[in-house]
């Protein structure tokens, strides 16, 4: 009767819940009563739509993420069943992506191979400062580090040259021994930083050569897929003596037969232009419109041999 009656009465509905709801509030039995209730009742349909809603939320809601997130970081330390369950979750989670990626490997091999080096290695570690592809790096969050190794890597980054906001990465080898709050063999804080190369060392393509000791010879070629370089063939290094190239350059201004020519704007003036023009002599007494009424007394042989002092004052032989 009262089933029928709550169903066909709104009024009647509408009193039964308000009064359900005082006592809801007031009582403290009634409220744990009726919630162990509503749990057995709506658990089979929960399990159905709940985690499929909440993954939708924490995908979309960032306060939320950010929330669940502070909550389980402070539940598992705290929690041994929490923690074991946890740890076994990521270890399927692992095994299934492993599975999957070796799956698509023994499929597909050169769309797989295609697909981890198409950004190129591009990302740099903060420990050993290698240029590595994006699958064998993980990104860095401090955040999740032991306060141990949060140290180490605060050693790491003060050698690591990065903007404020960039995202940063550490390889896996570097990250299993930070992990045991060591310091990695390839780190750069283990004797193995470099010092930045200095502006006089910066050198042309002609400037390597002339002082390169060893030049070598190969046979270099573009692989039919992907285009890679690949060599065919041996590898031929050919020593170099470059002895006599160090010891000759720079040559002085007597060594290379240059002269400077002092430009005047007209010629009953003392006073010359101030652009000073260094031009080997050959050229002066080739060239058809310069300088053929010009005397030089000179001896240019023994000026390239190198004879006297290389950078006495050079006479004045004429003018332009």
């Amino acid at each position: 009767m009262m089933k029928m009656k709550y169903w066909k009465d709104k009024e009647f509905q509408i009193r039964y819940k308000s009064l359900m709801w005082a006592k809801y509030i007031i009582d403290a039995k009634y409220q744990a009563v009726w919630r162990q209730k509503m749990r057995q009742k709506m658990r089979p349909v929960m399990r159905q739509i709940m985690p499929e809603k909440m993954q939708v939320k924490y995908v979309g809601d960032p306060k939320y993420r950010m929330a669940h997130q502070q909550k389980m970081r402070a539940r598992y330390p705290g929690d041994a069943n929490f923690r074991a369950t946890h740890q076994q979750k990521m270890l399927s989670i692992k095994r299934v992506k492993r599975a999957d990626r070796q799956l698509q490997q023994r499929t597909d091999p050169v769309v797989a191979f295609t697909q981890h080096i198409q950004e190129g290695p591009i990302y740099t570690c903060v420990s050993c400062h290698r240029h590595l592809y994006r699958q064998t790096v993980v990104k860095l969050n401090l955040s999740r580090c032991k306060p141990e190794s949060r140290q180490l890597l605060s050693a790491m980054l003060a050698t690591f040259n990065s903007k404020k906001h960039d995202q940063l990465y550490i390889c896996r080898t570097c990250q299993t021994y930070v992990r045991r709050n060591q310091v990695p063999n390839q780190a750069a804080i283990n004797g193995l930083k470099l010092d930045d190369t200095p502006k006089q060392l910066h050198l042309t393509e002609l400037q390597s050569a002339l002082i390169a000791q060893r030049v070598p010879f190969m046979k270099v070629l573009a692989l039919p897929r992907g285009r890679q370089r690949a060599i065919r063939g041996a590898v031929v290094n050919v020593l170099s003596n470059i002895s006599s190239t160090t010891t000759v350059l720079p040559l002085t201004p007597a060594q290379a037969g240059i002269i400077p020519i002092k430009l005047k704007r007209r010629l009953h003036t003392k006073a010359t232009w101030c652009i000073r023009l260094f031009v080997r002599m050959p050229f002066l007494a080739l060239s058809d419109g310069w300088c053929r009424t010009t005397s030089c007394t000179v001896d240019w042989t023994s000026m390239r041999t190198g004879t006297g002092h290389a950078w006495r004052k050079t006479p004045r032989h004429g003018t332009a």
